[in-house]
């Protein structure tokens, strides 16, 4: 009996753990499984060798003789800019004997920039050019030296004409000799000739000036401005272009200026008296004619007397044009003469002479 009471207490307790087992694994199965995520793992990195130096290879440099070499030649180098200057002022036929040694040194020297000889090259060049530049001095000299001897400059300035003229001397001789030498001598030549050609020409200037000036009182005398305005401006016009060119100690352009406008005024004034003396003739005449004809008047009233009286010519029919004073119109130009006289040109006047401009 006590067995069987022991049997169903132990059934009582198992089938109730039995049943719930049995739900807990029904429960299990309705509940769809969870996916499976799975973990994407990072591509593995691998330490990255050391890459080789890829070495490029270098442009080659420019070699700084050939690029300097290059600044002589060619049509707008400095070798044909300085041949070409001397050939425009004729020292190939003027000095031809010292302007082929200009030229075979060039050639030489394009023979030494073929064979790469650089360095040889440049410095032929610079000589060739030392020297096209000292035959273009000597032709400005020969210009220069022309006018003083045509105007007589020399007895202005005597000493600095001599020494002018030693440094010239000094120029050829030392040509073939020593090229820079002669350079600096024939910059000194031609200081001095442009020194002893302004000092000529300022002396020029001062007597063209005078000159001018009392051309223009004539024409003032006699009224010019009136009748022939435009012409007298145009002389004053250049009058004042002379002060300009003086102030700016450009002597041989003042004394152009200057002597153009006494001639501009010496004719205005000969133009103009001969038609005030025309007129003036007319008048004398017209006056004399009258008095002809008052006379046979009166004569003629004495032997058969007018009825009415004749009265001849009226005094309003006498009254004749001048025709050098015709009516006014635009303003009259005049002369500047603020600060007029041209300064002196002393021992350091070389403006704006010659070939120095």
């Amino acid at each position: 009996m006590k067995k069987n009471y022991k049997l169903l207490i132990l059934m009582s307790v198992i089938l109730p753990i039995f049943f719930a087992s049995c739900t807990s694994n029904q429960k299990a199965k309705d509940i769809p499984p969870e996916p499976k995520v799975e973990e994407v793992k990072a591509p593995e990195v691998k330490p990255e060798e050391p890459k080789a130096d890829v070495v490029k290879p270098e442009a080659p440099k420019p070699d700084p003789l050939l690029a300097e070499l290059k600044l002589f030649q060619g049509p707008n180098g400095k070798v044909s800019k300085a041949r070409k200057k001397a050939v425009e002022l004729g020292a190939d036929k003027s000095y031809s004997e010292l302007f082929q040694v200009s030229e075979a040194l060039r050639q030489k020297a394009d023979s030494d920039a073929q064979a790469g000889n650089y360095k040889a090259a440049i410095a032929k060049y610079n000589e060739a050019v030392i020297r096209y530049e000292t035959l273009s001095n000597l032709m400005n000299i020969s210009a220069l030296r022309n006018e003083i001897e045509n105007y007589n400059f020399g007895r202005y300035s005597p000493t600095d004409y001599v020494e002018a003229e030693r440094f010239s001397i000094n120029t050829i001789d030392h040509y073939r000799l020593d090229h820079k030498m002669a350079k600096e001598s024939s910059e000194d030549a031609l200081k001095l000739h442009k020194k002893v050609a302004a000092k000529g020409y300022l002396e020029f200037t001062k007597t063209a000036k005078d000159t001018a000036k009392e051309y223009k009182e004539d024409c003032d005398s006699i009224k010019a401005a009136r009748s022939r305005k435009e012409d007298y401006n145009k002389a004053v016009r250049t009058y004042n272009q002379g002060k300009v060119s003086a102030d700016r100690s450009d002597y041989k352009e003042a004394y152009k200026s200057y002597n153009e406008a006494a001639k501009l005024f010496a004719k205005l004034y000969e133009e103009v008296s001969l038609r005030r003396a025309e007129a003036e003739k007319a008048m004398a005449e017209a006056a004399m004619r009258q008095q002809e004809s008052s006379d046979l008047a009166l004569e003629a009233d004495k032997e058969a007397p007018l009825t009415e009286a004749g009265e001849g010519f009226s005094e309003g029919e006498l009254n004749l044009q001048n025709l050098s004073t015709p009516q006014t119109g635009a303003p009259v130009e005049n002369i500047n003469t603020k600060g007029d006289e041209p300064a002196n040109t002393g021992n350091s006047q070389t403006n704006s002479i010659g070939g120095g401009r």
